[in-house]
């Protein structure tokens, strides 16, 4: 019934699955999956966007410091070569993972 659910877990909005009244204390198991594919959900494509960025980053230090390429150059070419479809691409890979 719904009087026998903890009031934490009605107030939380987390699915009862069950208690079993012990000796001493009673076990109260809920399931809290919804806050946790919400995170999975927003968090991997940021996480996603967010090493892209620094590993095109990177690629600029490493390459001015051994090549002497200037960073307007190596954004110039970056452009040439990687299409914002290939970053759209990669982003929403993520979301199948969440």
């Amino acid at each position: 019934a719904l009087h026998d659910i903890p009031a934490w877990c009605r107030m939380n909005g987390h699915r009862f699955a069950g208690a079993a009244d012990g000796a001493d204390h009673e076990l109260v198991l809920t399931i809290v999956v919804g806050g946790g594919a919400m995170a999975c959900a927003i968090s991997f494509p940021l996480l996603a966007g967010i090493s892209n960025l620094s590993g095109i980053g990177g690629a600029m230090i490493i390459s001015q410091m051994e090549l002497n390429v200037r960073p307007t150059l190596f954004i110039e070419s970056i452009r040439g070569w990687v299409a914002l479809e290939d970053l759209v691409t990669g982003i929403s890979k993520t979301f199948s993972s969440a």
